[in-house]
């Protein structure tokens, strides 16, 4: 059930959906691939926060279809909005 497949490359977006899970992208990755759902890395939270615990505020805090930007491992993120 969970894909994942770059676990050693920290999220860049993370968003929460609305059956509790998250899915992340790297950034790292072509905008073709992270345009395609079927690529992006399905967590959940408690996984999502043990591996990169910093994004632990966004997961407490995020409301389903939310999506954090993260810059850095600080846990400071930016809700970005379509």
């Amino acid at each position: 059930m969970f894909r994942q497949t770059r676990p050693w490359h920290p999220p860049r977006w993370i968003t929460a959906e609305a059956d509790g899970t998250y899915t992340s992208v790297t950034g790292r990755e072509s905008q073709e691939y992270m345009d395609d759902a079927a690529t992006h890395e399905i967590w959940t939270r408690s996984s999502l926060a043990a591996r990169f615990p910093w994004v632990h505020y966004f997961l407490t805090a995020a409301a389903a279809n939310d999506v954090a930007r993260f810059d850095d491992a600080s846990g400071a993120y930016m809700l970005e909005r379509d």
